[in-house]
């Protein structure tokens, strides 16, 4: 076994240089704006599909598309009934919650310290569309009697540090690799509103996200 797990990690083949790369990666995104708390009680892993390509040994291009969706529940008010022919309760609260689709694309810059460990450097534009749903909820009721849902999209800038654990390249033609990555972000405010709800059609503003924080990621995949 030792010797197998040798073979693998040894390093790499001069003759092989791989122009694509392929991972799945899942990870957690921070907000630091504290009005997340709204839509942020549960948060999810995000996943998502990283693609690449080889300019040189040192410098590669990669893109990231990245799915999360976080979810909170907020109570503001419990009811409770009773008279002769039953006790029930009711307890009525909030549900918000975001959908986010997140692209990014940028330079990745590898400081190889052995063909096999390979630490490195990113920074990337990131375009974040996200779904805002907001609905009171009643345990009476399968329906909510209030639901609010608007999307909004912006840019920012992220940057993160990595470290890319490659196998030997397999018959000389693709090689395994894995990556752990911590990084944050910066970006814009998401603002939400009721469309056309104004008594003149114009849009009420009900809020506003502001997106960025940190990240961290995990990834597998292969370069061929």
């Amino acid at each position: 076994m030792n010797t197998l797990l040798a073979a693998l990690m040894s390093g790499g083949d001069p003759g092989f240089t791989p122009k694509y790369s392929v991972a799945f990666e899942v990870g957690q995104n921070e907000h630091s704006d504290p009005d997340w708390d709204t839509v942020e009680g549960y948060p999810y892993n995000s996943t998502g599909v990283r693609p690449g390509y080889n300019l040189s040994p040192k410098l590669e291009m990669v893109a990231s598309y990245q799915h999360q969706v976080t979810g909170s529940y907020n109570d503001y008010y419990y009811d409770y009934y009773y008279d002769e022919e039953y006790t029930s309760s009711e307890f009525t609260g909030i549900n918000g919650s975001i959908n986010e689709n997140i692209l990014s694309i940028g330079p990745k810059y590898n400081l190889t310290i052995k063909p096999w460990l390979v630490p490195y450097v990113t920074g990337q534009a990131v375009f974040v569309a996200q779904k805002l749903s907001l609905q009171d909820a009643v345990s009476a009721s399968d329906d909510p009697i209030t639901l609010v849902e608007d999307n909004a999209f912006g840019m920012g800038l992220t940057g993160a540090l990595g470290l890319e654990v490659r196998t030997r390249p397999i018959a000389g033609k693709a090689q395994l690799n894995t990556f752990f990555e911590y990084g944050g972000t910066s970006g814009p405010k998401m603002n939400f509103a009721l469309s056309e709800a104004g008594t003149d059609g114009s849009d009420i503003p009900i809020g506003d996200l502001q997106y960025g924080g940190y990240h961290f990621r995990f990834g597998v995949g292969a370069r061929f």
